[in-house]
């Protein structure tokens, strides 16, 4: 996408070319503040992932409120236990759902983003870092660049690519057909259920639609 530092974007592909900058200029200016920075963009880029997800399983009606409730500390992945949507048994589901309908999404890992926030913030919190420990070629500043190229990857594989941007592709659950609810209710229960199982159940489902 294009991307210009003086018009911020709050998207999650913006933000993470911004951190990716930011990481350049770190190394050019020999200033560690670029990298703490660095890693408060990709945070933010997580997380406005993280928010991304829950919304696009829930009507444009609903989004707005989600928003609000999404603001306090820990509010997204709240939201996103409230809907379920976060969870791996619901990503691998809807994966499974744009198979069978000979389309493509790309399955989320709300652990992976977390343990990488997590990571990140620990940059971002920077108070405990001693004074040698802050310079850009200390051994614990090197380990960002590495770490931004981390999220990068996630958010690229966690996304689907589409024109200069990434997009995200999923399922409504106000929307789905009841039969294919129960069939998810069933999927999150049944620990037995293999993939192909899902799979062939929900071409069953389809074939009754």
């Amino acid at each position: 996408m294009n991307h210009n530092s003086n018009i911020r974007i709050n998207r999650s592909d913006w933000l993470m070319i911004e951190s990716q900058k930011l990481v350049q200029f770190a190394i050019q200016e020999k200033n560690s503040s670029y990298l703490i920075y660095a890693c408060l963009e990709a945070r933010l880029a997580l997380e406005k992932l993280d928010l991304d997800i829950v919304l696009a399983s829930i009507p444009d009606k609903d989004r707005l409120e989600l928003i609000e409730l999404s603001k306090p500390k820990n509010g997204i992945e709240k939201q996103g236990k409230k809907v379920g949507v976060l969870k791996e048994k619901y990503q691998k589901f809807i994966v499974a759902v744009f198979k069978l309908n000979g389309m493509e999404t790309n399955y989320f890992d709300f652990k992976k983003s977390k343990s990488l926030q997590i990571e990140l913030s620990s940059f971002i919190h920077s108070y405990h870092f001693l004074d040698d420990q802050m310079t850009t070629d200390s051994e614990e500043m090197q380990k960002v660049p590495m770490l931004i190229d981390q999220a990068e990857i996630f958010l690229r594989e966690s996304t689907f690519i589409e024109g200069e941007g990434h997009s995200i592709k999923s399922v409504e659950l106000e929307t789905m057909p009841l039969i294919d609810k129960e069939l998810l209710n069933d999927w999150k229960d049944n620990s037995k259920m293999t993939e192909d199982e899902l799979l062939e159940k929900l071409k069953q489902n389809n074939i009754g639609h």
